[in-house]
């Protein structure tokens, strides 16, 4: 059985596009270099200051598992390209476009 435990985490941008690549890279590297696997968001929380967006994120997950996870391809890079975050009454969507 594998334990879960939980981080927490806290990014400050000028934008929603940027707190997003600011996440992603972050749990790219929690992944590639800390060797931990995000299963479930416990709590996500946006504030805004002046013309900044502070995002504080908790995440729960695990040790990575080589029985029992598996990397397709490793994301090299998360880019601002053709990135776009769309809110439409309340639902938010988003395109993304990673290198791998």
């Amino acid at each position: 059985m594998l334990l879960e435990s939980s981080k927490k985490f806290l990014f400050n941008g000028n934008s929603y596009e940027e707190l997003l690549i600011e996440l992603i890279n972050e749990l790219n590297f929690q992944l590639l270099v800390k060797k931990f696997v995000f299963t479930t968001v416990n709590k996500i929380t946006f504030s805004k200051f002046n013309s900044s967006i502070q995002l504080d994120i908790e995440i729960f997950g695990q040790r990575f598992n080589y029985e029992k996870h598996l990397i397709k391809e490793e994301i090299k890079a998360v880019t601002f390209h053709q990135m776009k975050i769309v809110n439409e009454k309340g639902l938010f969507t988003t395109k993304i476009v990673f290198d791998i």
